[in-house]
């Protein structure tokens, strides 16, 4: 990978991890309503079990109705934390993201300010929901797991311990969704942050940086995808035809490639507009950052 577009990547993921640091307490969130409702479901169990009730009798409980009730509750509760916090880091990425592309290219012109919430309102995935809806989707399916999970145990007689390693085994699924969708959407508003800076800068072409060129010297096997080498061959692009999952990252879920500005010479990365001289200016100013740290 050439020095320079080594150097956007490494910047560029190192905004990325910060951002995701916002996963450690999406997953405390949901860690204190797994618990909340482990309390409430099996209070509801014992009962049950106590009054020798079948299958068929469960839906005469009102008890069960209010428990449902209470379930969604306290996920719709937990699903406006999860909006607000990836929101808040996701609109922080974008501008951070904006910044430091201005500050090491020297660029002087700033997108729109509403354009990060345009990007945070667009639907660009396959399954026609922006990623606030996709949220609410998933909580919908944790309600419908709890609720068959509950019946299932009733049917089958379970211990009030494999009825809590139920309620948790789809709290760790609903999580781990969680977390393919913020590892996913927080590379969306990094390239699209990145594009909407070049865009504004008026850079008229762009190609794709494989993030599996990255780590080091050399490819690394184990973060390469081949569709996004493939990308990364046949650019560059024009930043008119961008379009997210063809030919702009992200291409697949958990997708860490980005894009960088390609000009008439040829030139790539963070010395796109830059003199001889700027470059050299620039090369030894990192090469005595690198001994000073």
């Amino acid at each position: 990978m050439k020095y320079w577009d080594e150097r956007l990547i490494q910047e560029q993921m190192a905004l990325y991890d910060k951002a995701y640091l916002v996963t450690g307490e999406l997953k405390t969130e949901y860690t204190r309503t797994a618990q909340e409702l482990v309390k409430d479901i099996t209070a509801l169990y014992e009962k049950i079990q106590s009054g020798g009730a079948t299958v068929n009798d469960l839906y005469k409980y009102d008890r069960l109705y209010r428990m449902l009730a209470e379930t969604n509750r306290k996920l719709r509760r937990l699903n406006a934390k999860e909006v607000k916090l990836l929101r808040h880091e996701f609109t922080d990425l974008f501008n951070a993201n904006s910044a430091m592309l201005r500050r090491k290219f020297g660029f002087s012109a700033k997108p729109d300010s509403k354009t990060v919430l345009n990007v945070l309102k667009k639907i660009w995935a396959p399954d026609g929901l922006n990623w606030s809806e996709r949220c609410w989707v998933d909580k919908a399916k944790l309600v419908q797991t709890l609720e068959k999970g509950l019946i299932d145990c009733v049917a089958r007689g379970a211990s009030r311990q494999e009825l809590i390693r139920t309620i948790r085994d789809g709290f760790e699924t609903s999580y781990g969704r969680a977390d393919r969708l913020v590892r996913t959407e927080l590379s969306y508003v990094q390239t699209q942050s990145t594009l909407a800076q070049y865009q504004a800068e008026g850079v008229k072409r762009y190609v794709i940086i494989d993030a599996g060129d990255y780590e080091g010297s050399g490819r690394n096997p184990e973060r390469e995808c081949e569709v996004c080498h493939t990308l990364a061959e046949a650019g560059p692009y024009p930043i008119e035809d961008a379009k997210t999952g063809v030919n702009l990252p992200p291409i697949h879920p958990n997708c860490r490639c980005t894009i960088a500005p390609y000009n008439e010479s040829g030139v790539v990365g963070y010395l796109a507009g830059m003199t001889d001289e700027e470059v050299e200016a620039e090369k030894k100013r990192l090469q005595k950052e690198a001994l000073n740290k």
